[in-house]
């Protein structure tokens, strides 16, 4: 005799596979409805890999993808109450595959948690070789991405932090130059053009001597 009050998984089991076989590289999580209305997010699986995930919850409002807690990240909403491969599943694979196409590949099976702490031995590695130290981001932040002022860093330790960037290419960390010229003063964007034209006239003298050169 069939139970009629069998409790119902929100996640069928083709779609618990699909998650569980996401690469180690994402967090997955799932988000219920809390009392106060506001939604409340939990892991659909731990630091090992393993599901901890409540399966007869009946409060699952959204199902969510995180690319190694970096604030990369994509969602679905969950339908009456539930994921399953006849309803949803193929909605999910398609938003969840194509978020995961545009992050980077790797073909290691390390964990977040272990790439976080390369990660930290990485921004600790590169601040005392290159010896460029980034701004305090305080002791609540967990970024190990080093932000750096270039302007209040010495001549010398300039040209060593360029030496160093112009070594890594795609393979390696991505590097970002941001030039804040929205909010510059008049002061500001005259000294910047002042050197800028000395810039430009050492340009054009280095090309003069190299033409010279070469006759």
């Amino acid at each position: 005799m069939f139970n009629l009050f069998s409790k119902k998984q929100w996640a069928d089991t083709a779609t618990v596979a699909y998650l569980m076989g996401i690469s180690p590289l994402f967090t997955i999580k799932y988000s219920i409805l809390g009392q106060n209305g506001q939604k409340v997010a939990f892991p659909f699986r731990n630091e090992k890999g393993e599901m901890v995930a409540d399966l007869y919850d009946k409060r699952v409002v959204e199902v969510s993808i995180h690319y190694q807690e970096t604030g990369m990240l994509e969602f679905v909403k969950v339908f009456k109450g539930s994921v399953t491969e006849e309803h949803g599943l193929n909605h999910l694979k398609q938003i969840f595959n194509a978020f995961i196409e545009q992050c980077p590949k790797t073909k290691s099976t390390a964990s977040v948690k272990d790439l976080q702490t390369m990660q930290k031995d990485l921004h600790d590695q590169i601040e005392k070789i290159v010896n460029v130290y980034g701004w305090d981001k305080g002791l609540e932040s967990k970024s190990n991405n080093i932000k750096v002022y270039l302007n209040s860093i010495k001549p010398e330790y300039r040209a060593r932090l360029v030496d160093f960037l112009v070594r890594l290419d795609k393979c390696s960390v991505p590097v970002t130059i941001n030039l804040s010229i929205d909010g510059l003063t008049d002061e500001m964007i005259g000294s910047t053009l002042n050197e800028l034209a000395l810039f430009e006239m050492e340009d054009a003298e280095k090309s003069a001597e190299e033409e010279t050169d070469g006759f």
